[in-house]
């Protein structure tokens, strides 16, 4: 038997998607965050591990706001420590111990 041959007017059929009575009205659940989805993909309830994830990128923020304002202190801090320093005169000349006043 010849194989079928697709006249060149009419596009190919879609493939079949299923049963249409197992997609309708379902939700998916993801397997990595335990968030509920309709069948479209659109969230409906988030998970628990999600909430914990989003709570975690929350505090990673706030941490790194509080570091970089540690961060500027501490700058701050140097400069003035270098400008103290600057200003401790310097003793080019050392004196041994029975040179010195008591």
């Amino acid at each position: 038997m010849p194989p079928e041959i697709i006249p060149e007017n009419q596009p190919p059929a879609p493939p079949p998607t299923g049963d249409p009575q197992r997609t309708q009205g379902k939700t998916l659940t993801c397997e990595c965050c335990g968030s509920k989805l309709d069948r479209h993909g659109n969230l409906l309830r988030r998970g628990d591990l999600a909430k914990q994830m989003i709570d975690a990128e929350d505090t990673i923020d706030k941490l790194r706001k509080s570091l970089a304002k540690a961060e500027e202190a501490a700058s701050a801090l140097r400069q003035e420590i270098d400008a103290l320093k600057s200003q401790i005169p310097s003793t080019t000349e050392r004196k041994s111990l029975w040179q010195r006043e008591a």
